[in-house]
């Protein structure tokens, strides 16, 4: 069977920060209350696969977020397995061996 796709394990990571208005009076309760809302809805994310109108949900991992200087940094990892075809891959060709000897044996 030949091979017509090469596959390939990535790990997309992304950051998210997110920063209130400088004036709010409760700004850590707002920025713990958005990285709680982030981690529901960054869990699982639909991502669309090919040209087939199909799309598959991906689970985020390591999870995290921080708040740091009244910026709340959110980080999450995906990890998708991808696939990249083989266009225009050149096939072996065929080898013809010549076995005679000088001697005509």
């Amino acid at each position: 069977m030949e091979r017509k796709f090469n596959k390939y394990d990535r790990l997309y990571q992304m950051q998210v920060s997110y920063e209130v208005d400088i004036n709010a009076t409760d700004t850590n309760t707002q920025l713990n209350n958005m990285g709680s809302d982030l981690m529901d809805l960054l869990s699982t994310i639909d991502v669309e696969y090919g040209t087939h109108e199909l799309t598959l949900p991906i689970i985020g991992r390591h999870m995290d977020y921080k708040i740091v200087d009244d910026v709340m940094q959110f980080f999450v990892s995906y990890p998708m397995r991808v696939y990249k075809q083989l266009d225009g891959v050149a096939k072996q060709e065929q080898l013809t061996i010549n076995t005679n000897t000088k001697n005509g044996g």
